[in-house]
């Protein structure tokens, strides 16, 4: 009793804090690092669109895609200079609104010929028949005309059989017919042997189109051919067949 006396007394004895220095006495602050600024970034700046020129503005195509292809099987006349094919193939197919503007010679003794820059070389294949009887009378035998661009070849299935011995003739006939859009850059042929297709009533057949194409940029699944709808399918040709190991030879004991 008399211990917890003497500690209440030293407690009332105690001096007091006063008003103002309770007031004055600064809040306990806690430091924080400072917030990194953002990485500066890279005003954009707006694309400015090319001016046209005036090929530009009429349309243009791309040197490969002016370029056809005239494989040569003879020569007759080679002192015929290119300005004379260029000449010849122009008269050829002058009411036909197709130019070429350039003709020479290839380093495989072929005939390049080249449209203007408004003209694709595809446009001049209906009328490689002209151009090949023009040729033809000046000494240059012809064989294939075709545009100078990547080939894709295609599956054609369900041609009948019954169509003979000119079925490939019958077939291209067809397609250039039907689907004037679709030039062939060579004349349809088989997939299968004579003797695998004997017992079908029908084949399959392989096309090769200009440019590199597939079953979605052609535009269809189906060409419809002698009244049937025939499935088109892409076709790449096979890999050549491993080499033959050479035969041991054993020498005689």
């Amino acid at each position: 009793m008399e211990t917890l006396l003497i500690i209440q007394k030293e407690l009332e004895e105690m001096p007091k804090p006063s008003y103002a220095s309770v007031a004055g006495t600064a809040p306990e602050t806690t430091t924080t690092s400072p917030t990194p600024p953002p990485p500066p970034t890279t005003p954009k700046t707006k694309r400015v669109p090319k001016t046209p020129t005036l090929l530009t503005e009429l349309g243009t195509f791309k040197t490969v895609q002016r370029e056809l292809i005239v494989h040569l099987t003879a020569i007759i006349s080679p002192s015929v200079t290119a300005y004379t094919i260029l000449a010849t193939a122009n008269k050829a197919i002058a009411k036909k609104m197709v130019q070429f503007c350039l003709a020479r010679r290839t380093r495989r003794e072929n005939i390049l010929l080249q449209t203007n820059h408004t003209t694709s070389a595809s446009s001049a294949m209906p009328h490689k028949t002209l151009l090949s009887t023009a040729l033809n009378a000046i000494g240059w035998h012809t064989g294939t005309i075709r545009p100078n661009a990547k080939w894709t070849s295609f599956l054609v299935h369900n041609i009948p059989m019954s169509l003979g011995p000119d079925s490939t003739s019958w077939v291209a006939s067809a397609i250039e017919e039907t689907y004037p859009s679709l030039l062939l850059c060579r004349p349809p042929h088989w997939l299968t042997t004579n003797k695998e297709r004997k017992e079908k009533t029908h084949s399959t057949m392989v096309i090769t189109l200009p440019f590199a194409l597939t079953i979605d940029t052609l535009g269809t699944k189906y060409l419809t051919l002698f009244n049937k709808d025939c499935r088109l399918a892409p076709y790449s040709l096979p890999p050549p067949p491993p080499p033959t190991p050479p035969t041991p030879t054993t020498t005689p004991p």
